[in-house]
């Protein structure tokens, strides 16, 4: 089964494009072959960074709930971070 594929037009930087073109040339392939992995991997790594971010900030949510802070103003969560410098500056320079 052949995969359905679209032709696209990009404009690239002429840096950018000689860069290809060179790891094309050391990778034995074609540059148009190189630019579509290229972007495959891109998409992948902005997916995964994403997720991991939706996942860091689920953590975050949950352990707010957990600690009843959830609904924290903003000026009650900056004396919160004001009390906790304090602390941490009282014990490393005490």
């Amino acid at each position: 089964m052949l995969e359905q594929t679209i032709q696209v037009t990009l404009q690239l930087p002429t840096e950018i494009y000689n860069r290809v073109a060179d790891a094309a040339g050391h990778e034995q392939r074609g540059l148009e072959d190189l630019l579509g992995k290229l972007v495959i991997e891109g998409l992948d790594a902005h997916l995964t960074l994403r997720e991991l971010f939706e996942r860091l900030s689920h953590q975050y949510c949950t352990r707010l709930v957990r600690e009843h802070k959830l609904d924290q103003s903003p000026t009650e969560v900056l004396h919160d971070l004001r009390n906790l410098r304090e602390q941490i500056a009282h014990e490393l320079y005490s």
